[in-house]
C-alpha cells in the first residue's frame, strides 16, 4: 500500500458510511456536552444572564434593559470543550475504523470505550496541538501549517500506541515526514468538502425555520467532526502500513 491523499480520503468516505449508524451514535454522544453547553450559555446571554446588562432609556422616556455582550469566557469554554471532544472522538474512531477496515463488527461501547480509555493524553495532544498550531499561524501562517500537517496523527497516535503527549506528537512528526505535502492536499479538500456542504445547506436552512435550521445545522456540524477523525485515522493506518508494513491486525491488537 501507498499513502496517498486520494486513497485516504476514499477509504474515509467508504468506512464512514459503512458504519454510519454506528459511528454517526458515537459522534453525538461525544459532541453532546459542546452542542448542550453551547446552546444553554448562548441561551443565558441573550437574555443577559451571568453578565452586567446594559440600561439606557429610549426615545419615549422609558428604561430598557440591552442584551448582554457576548461572553469571551463563555466562548472559551465552549472552544475547549470542542478540542477535548473531537480529541476523544478521534481516539474512539480509531479502534472503529481499525476494526471496520479488518472487516469486523462494530460496537459502540467498545468504541466508547476505547475512546475514554486514554482520556487525559488526548486532551492533553488536543490543547497543545491547537495552541501550538495557532501561534504558528499567527507568528506566520506557515509554521501553522506545517504544525499541523506533522502533529495531524497525533490522537490517532495516542490512542493506538499508548505514548504520553510529547512522545506521541514527536511519534505524528515522524510517521508524516516525507507525506505532509499529501496531507496537506486531502486537508484543504475537506475544508473544500465543508465549504461546499454549507453552501448547499444555506438554502435549506432559510427554508426550514429557526428550528429546523439549527438541528440540521448540528446535525452536519457532529457529522464533518465525524468524518474528520475517521479521515485522521485512516491516515494513520495508511502511515504505518505503507512506512512500516504493519497490518491491520496489529494495529487492533495494540488496543486489546
Amino acid at each position: 500500500m501507498q499513502f496517498s491523499a486520494g486513497g485516504v480520503l476514499g477509504r474515509a468516505f467508504t468506512v464512514t458510511f459503512q458504519n454510519f449508524l454506528t459511528f454517526f451514535v458515537l459522534a453525538l454522544i461525544v459532541s453532546a456536552p459542546v452542542i448542550v453547553v453551547g446552546h444553554v450559555l448562548q441561551t443565558h446571554e441573550s437574555v443577559g444572564i451571568g453578565a452586567d446588562p446594559g440600561l439606557r432609556v429610549d426615545e419615549r422616556g422609558l428604561v430598557v434593559m440591552e442584551p448582554a455582550p457576548s461572553s469571551t469566557t463563555a466562548q472559551g469554554l465552549v472552544w475547549a470543550l470542542q478540542m477535548i471532544t473531537q480529541g476523544v472522538l478521534g481516539g474512539a474512531l480509531s479502534y472503529g475504523v481499525f476494526q471496520a477496515l479488518r472487516g469486523q463488527r462494530l460496537t459502540l461501547g467498545a468504541c466508547l470505550s476505547r475512546g475514554f480509555g486514554r482520556f487525559l493524553p488526548i486532551v492533553g495532544i488536543s490543547i497543545l496541538a491547537v495552541f501550538g498550531i495557532m501561534l504558528g499561524t499567527v507568528l506566520l501562517i506557515v509554521p501553522g501549517i506545517m504544525l499541523a500537517c506533522m502533529w495531524y496523527v497525533a490522537v490517532p497516535v495516542t490512542a493506538v500506541e499508548r505514548l504520553g503527549v510529547g512522545a506521541a506528537l514527536a511519534r505524528s512528526s515522524e510517521l508524516t515526514r516525507g507525506y505532509r505535502w499529501s496531507i496537506l492536499g486531502m486537508y484543504l479538500l475537506f475544508v473544500l468538502l465543508t465549504l461546499l456542504v454549507m453552501t448547499v445547506l444555506v438554502g435549506l436552512l432559510s427554508a426550514l425555520g429557526p428550528t429546523g435550521a439549527l438541528v440540521v445545522s448540528e446535525l452536519v456540524g457532529v457529522f464533518l467532526s465525524l468524518y474528520g477523525g475517521v479521515l485522521a485515522a485512516v491516515a494513520y493506518h495508511d502511515l504505518r502500513v505503507t512506512k512500516e508494513g504493519v497490518s491491520t491486525d496489529e494495529l487492533v491488537k495494540a488496543f486489546e
